[in-house]
């Protein structure tokens, strides 16, 4: 799978958990179900978000000023997403959940196409294929190690 791919697949996940959870999030009545559905969004994103920092992150600091730039950046970003995720962790169900989750969204899609529209591009010019795919693999064996660590933080 190439590095793309991964980001991609990451995001497209993400999104998909939110559309599972915009119909619940204000509903009091299946409170069971949004709340694990918060969990498991919680564990993609974080993960996420963890992985990328850890892996292709740490290798773009070095790789250029554009890439430099913009790895410089994002843990700040990510930092402010963490947050909005951890507000969602802490609410139950209902009108408050529900708008969280919509400002929750909003900042995931504006990171997610920076990340598509700026990030992928970047890497692209300025590493060459064979270190693009190292880093996928490195990224989705980062994902594997974090993912039970974070959820057993999220308790999802």
């Amino acid at each position: 799978m190439r590095l793309d791919e991964v980001i991609r697949a990451d995001h497209a996940l993400s999104v998909a958990l939110f559309d599972e959870l915009q119909p619940l999030a204000g509903e009091d009545q299946r409170r069971t179900a949004a709340m694990i559905l918060v969990a498991r969004l919680a564990v993609a994103l974080k993960t996420h978000v963890l992985a990328i920092e850890r892996v292709v992150y740490a290798v773009l600091r070095t790789a250029g000023d554009e890439p430099a730039a913009l790895a410089l950046q994002a843990p700040h970003e990510h930092r402010a997403l963490d947050t909005l995720v951890d507000t969602l962790l802490a609410l139950r169900p209902g009108p408050e959940l529900a708008a969280a989750l919509a400002v929750a969204r909003r900042f995931f899609e504006q990171q997610a196409a920076l990340e598509e529209r700026e990030l992928l591009p970047a890497i692209a010019r300025s590493l060459p294929v064979d270190e693009r795919d190292q880093l996928a693999r490195d990224l989705v064996a980062e994902q594997r190690r974090l993912r039970p660590t974070v959820q057993r933080r999220v308790g999802g």
